[in-house]
């Protein structure tokens, strides 16, 4: 059971891949941008199903970080660092590798500048990291 549901993921996850190597260009329809970011959070959620099934501890502990930064983000505290980011004239896809949270926090403008303890991002990233060793083995990519 545990190698059927692994196999189809890990065979899910690899078609998407050659499906969708690169974002779409610029000049692509709206059509294939929104394909190509549905396929990254599908393999974001294919990802987090096999690191599941490999290594339960692990997606806990990042489920946990997760859990914890979406609390501190719900105070709605803000800090004022004085920097200013300005937002891209076109936005960029999104990288399933590259959501640390869910797709919808990655790609919400509204929670810049709010406050996070760093310890939290501290174990969000060290969580993160222990994932990617798990995932490197599952999906056999060096990224």
């Amino acid at each position: 059971m545990y190698d059927a549901k692994l196999s189809a993921i890990i065979d899910r996850y690899h078609s998407l891949q050659r499906q969708y190597p690169r974002p779409p260009g610029r000049w692509a329809s709206p059509e294939a941008h929104r394909l190509y970011h549905q396929s990254q959070i599908e393999r974001f959620v294919l990802a987090q199903a096999a690191c599941s099934l490999v290594s339960p501890g692990t997606q806990a502990r990042l489920d946990a970080a997760r859990r914890e930064i979406m609390a501190q983000l719900s105070l709605d505290l803000r800090v004022e660092t004085g920097a200013y980011v300005s937002p891209p004239k076109r936005p960029r896809a999104i990288d399933w590798h590259t959501i640390q949270i869910t797709p919808e926090v990655t790609s919400d403008g509204r929670l810049a500048g709010l406050a996070v303890l760093r310890p939290s991002l501290r174990e969000l990233t060290d969580a993160l990291k222990a994932q990617n060793v798990t995932l490197r083995k599952v999906f056999n990519f060096s990224r």
